[in-house]
């Protein structure tokens, strides 16, 4: 075939397949197969468009990547964390966030969860805000209580009060967190009006105090004699009339402490004594003076709030400032893995000596036992419940720095092999049980000839041995219960077999009682039942092993007879005499009466032990007069009324059995 017919040829063969195609559909059915997205398993990374949220609060993006097949759904346990955009979705996608102000003066963390992947959200902690009211007080002269109202923006912020002046004394709210009251002493005056300061929350409150109203004057003594003249001395200064500048008046040592000096102007005359108002400032040089001079001090190391104190000499003081120390803490370790089954673990906490710090958690299979808020150096105390499901993970924020706990997933229990068969005399088996790391497992017999011989409890991995006891009865099964799972033990049985002995017993006519002993195998059962109801078990009438079965039997009335007990399968014979037969005579069997009546007698002979009989008349005018009813042996006696009825007659009686006539003649 040429090039040109070859292409022909498949120009038409293509046509003809694309005709038969359209004719396929035109004539049947069409189905277009269309694959949905998929919600296995995909991998998820979510990166964050803020490293770390002011305190104030704000808005962020989570930026998702994923195959665009795959599915992914957000959530967050976070409180304080709102997802503003669809929480689920498709592909790469954009989740907006928003974070709420954060009003403690601690860092904190949050988590919001894509699938399997996380996205760490931190905080920053708000400064600590304070107001004091009021900012000034008056006391009276003669001195008295004062109180201080507190404010502060956080339950969480701690604050300080203390006095910088000897005669005001903090007696109440030295220290405190959040909203408080502070309570002053201000002792009395007895000298010039005057001012002194306490620092609250790292606020001044100004209290000023009075002098101490003049006494009336006393009434003039009259004038004394002139003295002789004499030189005119230097007037001595009164503490009242020196005036003391204190130069600067206020100042700031850094946190990590230092040296400072105070200048005094004052009268050459006057003398003073420098006094600081906290143990934290010490005076080094200058303690006491007069006239100008020079007071230096030093200022120890902040470890906590910012504070304030003041040096004061005569009725001034100069303040001395000092902030408070720059916070920073450490955790260690940052994370800490957890078995199946649950534990505990501890977070140590490196902070400085005033820093304050919180612990929280966001997961509820983990919870805080000790340790929850702390101030400079400190322990984090956890636990953890067990695993009944995937592995997981989740964060405890310590002193704003989280805290990943891991968690294997939870506990399951397999047992090899699950069954085993032991011989009637008893014997051993083993069993494996194979667990994860850390799940624990108990093992437990339900029936009374399985015994546990090693530890009935373990962790992981693990063997059980167990003894089943020789079986003297039919076959029997019993189990061990592992952890839920269940391992089934059986075991072969003794053939029971039975003897019974004697195999029979006469009893006499007048009853009795018997036994029947058995013999078998000490576990195995029996029982015991009559077969006639003139016989009756009166014991035993069912056992387990070697055993007695009494039985009894009342009189016979009648012909002997044969019954049987069933015991064990084994058929007992009961037989019993009967009374013998009974046989009359009389004598005579006749006799003639006058036609006046009379009486007469018959005599009665039994042959047999305990025959009984009796007689009646079979005429009215005869009557038995004694005699019946009778045993054995006797006599009826009878009566025969007189004859009216003009002719002769005769009647009959009937006497055990047999026939006596009697014949009556014509009056």
């Amino acid at each position: 075939m040429g090039a040109r017919q070859q292409r022909s040829f498949v120009a038409a063969s293509l046509l003809w397949s694309i005709g038969l195609a359209f004719l396929a559909s035109a004539c049947g059915s069409s189905s277009i197969s269309v694959t949905s997205p998929s919600d296995s398993k995909c991998s998820v990374s979510v990166g964050n468009s803020m490293t770390s949220v002011p305190a104030a609060g704000a808005s962020g993006t989570l930026t998702i990547k994923t195959n665009r097949d795959c599915t992914w759904s957000a959530s967050t346990a976070t409180s304080w964390i709102s997802l503003m955009s669809s929480a689920s979705g498709q592909g790469e996608a954009a989740l907006s966030y928003r974070v709420d102000t954060n009003v403690d003066p601690t860092p904190r963390h949050g988590i919001v969860t894509v699938n399997d992947a996380t996205a760490d959200i931190t905080q920053e902690a708000a400064p600590c805000r304070f107001t004091v009211t009021p900012a000034a007080a008056t006391s009276p002269a003669a001195g008295g209580p004062i109180s201080i109202a507190v404010g502060a923006s956080s339950p969480a912020c701690g604050w300080t009060a203390e006095s910088t002046a000897s005669w005001i004394t903090v007696t109440a709210g030295s220290s405190g967190s959040g909203n408080g009251t502070v309570t002053l002493n201000v002792l009395p005056n007895g000298g010039d009006a005057r001012e002194g300061q306490i620092i609250a929350a790292g606020q001044p409150v100004i209290v000023s105090q009075p002098a101490l109203a003049p006494a009336p004057p006393a009434p003039m003594p009259p004038p004394p004699p002139s003295p002789d003249p004499s030189p005119t001395p230097t007037p001595t200064p009164t503490p009242g009339s020196c005036k003391f500048t204190l130069d600067p008046p206020t100042q700031s040592i850094a946190a990590t402490g230092g040296n400072g000096a105070i200048i005094i102007t004052t009268g050459p005359d006057c003398t003073w004594t420098a006094m600081p108002a906290a143990s934290w400032i010490t005076v080094t040089a200058g303690a006491t003076g007069q006239g100008t001079g020079t007071v230096s001090f030093i200022a120890a190391a902040n470890n906590g709030a910012a504070r304030s104190a003041t040096i004061q000499v005569g009725s001034s003081t100069a303040t001395i400032a000092q902030p408070a120390v720059s916070c920073s803490y450490a955790i260690a370790p940052p994370g800490q893995a957890i078995a199946a089954g649950g534990g505990t673990g501890s977070v140590t906490v490196t902070a400085g000596a005033g820093c304050a710090w919180t612990a929280t958690k966001e997961a509820p299979w983990i919870s805080i036992t000790s340790g929850a808020s702390g101030t400079g150096n400190g322990t984090v105390s956890f636990s953890v419940s067990p695993n009944t499901g995937a592995a997981r993970s989740a964060t405890v924020t310590i002193a704003g720095t989280p805290f990943t706990v891991t968690q294997a997933a939870g506990c399951s229990f397999s047992i090899a092999p699950a069954s085993q068969s032991i011989v009637a005399g008893g014997g051993t088996g083993t069993v494996a049980v194979t667990a994860a790391s850390g799940c624990a497992w108990n093992a437990t017999s339900t029936v009374n000839w399985l015994t546990i011989t090693s530890a009935t409890s373990g962790s992981g991995n693990g063997s059980i041995t167990f003894s089943a006891a020789a079986n003297t009865g039919p076959a029997r099964t019993g189990s061990l219960s592992i952890s839920g799972q269940t391992f089934t033990v059986s075991q072969e049985g003794v053939s029971c077999s039975f003897a019974i002995a004697p195999a029979s017993q006469n009893v006499a006519v007048a009853g009795g009682t018997g036994s029947v002993a058995v013999t078998t195998g000490g576990t195995c059962p029996w029982t015991a039942a009559s077969n006639a109801l003139w016989i009756t078990v009166t014991s035993s009438a069912s056992g387990t092993g070697n055993g007695s079965v009494a039985f009894a039997v009342p009189p016979n009335l009648g012909a002997g007879r044969s019954g049987t007990i069933t015991v064990a399968g084994q058929t007992f014979t009961v037989t019993q005499e009967g009374l013998a037969a009974c046989s009359f005579t009389i004598a005579p069997t006749s006799q003639n009466v006058g036609a006046a009546g009379g009486s007469g007698t018959v005599m009665v002979t039994a042959t047999g032990t305990g025959c009984n009989w009796m007689a009646s008349s079979n005429a009215d005018w005869l009557s038995i007069t004694a005699g019946s009813p009778g045993t054995g042996n006797g006599a009826v006696t009878f009566n025969a009324g007189a004859n009216g009825s003009g002719g002769s007659r005769s009647g009959t009686l009937t006497v055990a059995g047999q026939t006596f006539t009697v014949n009556q003649s014509t009056p």
